[in-house]
């Protein structure tokens, strides 16, 4: 009933309860799902991206999950889907670490101490 769209890009689509009632009452009853068959285009839908350097939360499901719905919709309307789903910026995250590793196992790189990396989180936070 409503497509919102942010100034950062986000948009936000709105679906009349009344309308989705029906669609569900229809499906319920067997009937075929039925669409505009529009030109095959070619999309690609960027999904996910959680910052591996940190912990992971159900937000990363959310988004995972809601990427392929739309994925598989297009694919059923017959255009070419590309899934992104990239994992995010490193950079940061591992020039701290780089760093932290010169300064508390300055000799690590030359077969010197190397440090117990078995609690990841408390590495990172260390760093």
């Amino acid at each position: 009933s409503e497509v919102i769209v942010s100034p950062q890009g986000f948009v936000t689509v709105k679906i009349s309860e009344a309308w989705l009632a029906d669609q569900v009452r229809g499906l319920a009853s067997g009937a075929e799902i039925q669409f505009v068959d529009a030109p095959v285009k070619r999309v690609t839908v960027d999904f996910s991206s959680p910052n591996i350097a940190k912990e992971m939360h159900v937000g990363h499901l959310r988004s995972s999950i809601l990427g392929e719905t739309l994925c598989r919709i297009l694919e059923f309307c017959g255009h070419e889907v590309h899934r992104l789903n990239h994992v995010g910026d490193w950079g940061t995250q591992f020039g701290m670490l780089i760093e932290y590793m010169k300064e508390a196992h300055p000799g690590f790189m030359q077969g010197g101490e190397m440090p117990n990396v078995t609690d990841l989180n408390a590495f990172y936070k260390a760093a």
